[in-house]
């Protein structure tokens, strides 16, 4: 390979790589608005970023208190009677 092929083919080469940086800050751009977004979105719904899996833990448990509740107040013995009561 002569020197002016070894010199192409290092322009070609540095040309892609300055692409490449270019679509990656790009991209990072992005990625850090879309992050500020759901960051504001967070603090809208009056949760502080740090404090979200804290949150999510307490959502979840206070979930499985409601349903437990919910429940208890269906009368599952009398709708198996019920239903007993159909099929024969």
């Amino acid at each position: 390979m002569g020197y002016e092929e070894q010199l192409n083919r290092l322009k070609r080469g540095l040309q892609q790589a300055q692409r490449l940086r270019a679509d990656a800050e790009t991209k990072r751009n992005f990625y850090l608005e879309q992050r500020e977004k759901i960051i504001l979105r967070i603090r809208e719904l009056g949760v502080e970023p740090e404090e979200l899996e804290q949150e999510i833990k307490r959502l979840q448990g206070e979930m499985e208190k409601l349903l437990r509740e919910a429940e208890a107040l269906i009368p599952w013995e009398l709708l198996e009677k019920e239903n007993r009561k159909g099929q024969g």
